[in-house]
């Protein structure tokens, strides 16, 4: 009976070390199936770092280009400026110059002699004028003879008036123009 007793113990120490054995065999699956699902979380965190490490050099790239606009920009409206004050300078220089104010006196007195020969000629005209109203009125009586002379001299007069005004207005404008395309 010994034996028999000594057989049931070692039979419930190998049931007991075979519970045993199917625990740890369970823990060491359990085990295995949770570091093989954290090394995958690895490998995706890995992933996502070496994503997240490019967005971040891209976005390194993108503010670096941005800095080097901005710094272009400030350059090109620095340049903006010094043209800006360079054109000022030229256009007070033009402004100031002799030969300028020179021109602009010579246009000014060109267009005082054109209002003054078109004044002379609106004279004329009315003079012409009056003279056709008499002689219309004179013809009736016998004077018309010396009325037609006197007439006949001023309109010759008038028209050589007339022809010198246009000469002169004529090599005014060729001035005038000769100027402008200096």
């Amino acid at each position: 009976m010994n034996a028999k007793k000594e057989l049931k113990n070692v039979k419930e120490i190998i049931q007991e070390l075979n519970n045993e054995y199917d625990s740890i065999v369970s823990r060491t699956k359990s085990s295995r199936d949770e570091l093989l699902k954290v090394n995958n979380e690895l490998k995706e965190k890995n992933v996502e770092s070496e994503k997240s490490v490019d967005v971040h050099e891209k976005q390194g790239l993108i503010v670096q280009e941005v800095n080097n606009s901005k710094m272009e920009l400030s350059k090109i409206k620095d340049e903006i400026m010094k043209c800006g004050k360079e054109l000022e300078s030229v256009k007070t220089k033009t402004n100031n110059s002799p030969d300028v104010k020179k021109m602009k006196e010579e246009g000014k007195e060109i267009e005082n002699e054109i209002i003054q020969k078109r004044k002379e000629l609106e004279s004329g005209f009315r003079e012409l004028k009056f003279i056709k109203d008499e002689m219309v009125k004179s013809s009736k009586s016998e004077g018309s003879d010396k009325i037609v002379d006197a007439a006949s001299a001023v309109v010759a007069s008038m028209n050589k008036k007339l022809q010198t005004t246009l000469t002169e207005l004529n090599a005014v404008k060729k001035a005038l123009e000769n100027e402008r395309e200096r």
